[in-house]
Order: structure tokens, then sequence, then C-alpha cells
């Protein structure tokens, strides 16, 4: 209770000096580490693959492309995030629609 008091005391100043940059390097190293975690998947989907489909070309080929589409995907999503952005912006502006209210009830609508 004491903290609470603390804290709701007009004299209290609380310091959150560089929480933004903390947040921003760990977002980050987020990012840094999903692109580790894509990168080992594609790995082991490529290897699965090949030993589920005996060796056989084409199934080893088709999982390379899948694995490379999804690092890709995964390593610039900055890129479709930006060319998704540019569309929203160079679409028209939606038409906006006014209600007008009701009009008044003769007789001050007391039943």
């Amino acid at each position: 209770m004491e903290t609470l008091t603390t804290l709701a005391s007009p004299d209290t100043i609380v310091l959150a000096e560089g929480i933004f940059d903390t947040i921003s390097d760990k977002s980050n190293e987020g990012a840094g580490a999903l692109k580790d975690v894509a990168l080992f998947a594609g790995l082991v989907f490529i290897v699965w693959k090949a030993f589920a489909s005996r060796g056989a070309i084409a199934g080893i080929i088709v999982a390379i492309f899948s694995a490379g589409i999804l690092i890709w995907a995964v390593g610039n999503i900055d890129f479709v995030s930006g060319k998704v952005g540019d569309e929203l912006q160079s679409m028209p502006a939606s038409p906006s629609v006014m209600h007008e209210s009701p009009p008044p009830v003769p007789g001050g609508g007391a039943i």
C-alpha cells in the first residue's frame, strides 16, 4: 500500500528515460531471431521432404522453392509492408456519409 501512496503523490516523479530505446532494441533483436528461426525451419523442411520423398528430386526441388519463399518473405517483410502502405495511400479516399437527424415529432413526442 505504501508504493501506491508514493506513486499517487504529486511530488513523486517517475523516470522512464530510455524505455522507447529499450523497446526498439528488443524489437530489432526479435526480428533478427525470427529470421534465424525461419532459416532453420526452411532447412529442416528441405531435409524432412528429402527423407519423406525418398530422395525424389521433384520433392526436393519443391521443398527448396517453398523454403526459399518462406525465408524471402520473412527477410523482406519491410519491403512487403512498404508496398502495401504505398497501395493504401494511393487509393482514393472513401466517401463519407452524413446522416441527418429525423424531423421532430409533432406534439413534443410525449405519449
